[in-house]
């Protein structure tokens, strides 16, 4: 399996699979910190291919799979690094978590490097497997630092195949809060929007197989 390591490979290399491949949806693996270019999210948009990224930690592990929807991009002013912290530790988080009555067991924290906002909706499955079983139901939560406030983003997710995908249009850090916790604590939850893992789920199984075999190839 070949693993992008750097902003020019992930350029050139991506839009040739995406020029070359007759698929509309096109799978690569990418180291994490690997920054995915304006001339990647341009090429999408022309063409309105689907690319999904397997980012991929030192020690080989899919950390994340970031998926990009051509249709969906409404502007492209931005280098988007792929380094994404799943089960970051941020001691002012637990203490807002801790005062809403969510104990640390019950959440997790997803960081960005990229801070700001995306050329567009994106799908993030996060990799929780060493937390939650499959079939966890966990709620969407952002962290306004600004404010020191988890805010609700109306979305559950169910952990499949130890991932939960979320959707996002702008990054830095959000909290998944397992719903029955969040249900407790929060009066404003409403009914959240599902978010559909189905269309992601395929490529999940395919690069969580060909991840398997990462650690023993150089990245490039």
């Amino acid at each position: 399996v070949e693993v992008i390591k750097d902003t020019t490979s992930v350029a050139n290399k991506v839009i040739d699979k995406i020029n070359a491949d007759n698929s509309s949806e096109v799978v690569v693996f990418a180291s994490e910190g690997t920054s995915v270019s304006k001339a990647v999210f341009d090429k999408l948009k022309e063409t309105g291919k689907t690319l999904s990224i397997g980012v991929v930690d030192g020690q080989g592990k899919v950390n994340a799979i970031v998926t990009i929807e051509g249709n969906k991009i409404t502007g492209t002013s931005v280098n988007f690094n792929l380094k994404i912290t799943v089960d970051a530790k941020n001691n002012t988080i637990n203490s807002v978590a801790t005062k809403a009555g969510i104990n640390n067991d019950k959440f997790t924290i997803v960081d960005f490097k990229y801070s700001g906002t995306l050329p567009g909706t994106l799908k993030v499955a996060a990799n929780v497997a060493n937390k939650y079983a499959d079939g966890t139901k966990l709620a969407l939560y952002y962290y306004n630092a600004k404010k020191g406030v988890l805010e609700n983003q109306y979305q559950l997710t169910t952990v499949k195949n130890g991932y939960a995908e979320f959707a996002i249009d702008h990054c830095s850090q959000y909290v998944l809060v397992e719903s029955s916790a969040a249900q407790v604590t929060t009066g404003t939850l409403g009914s959240p929007k599902t978010v559909d893992t189905n269309a992601l789920i395929m490529w999940i199984m395919v690069m969580l197989a060909a991840a398997g075999t990462t650690h023993k190839q150089n990245t490039i």
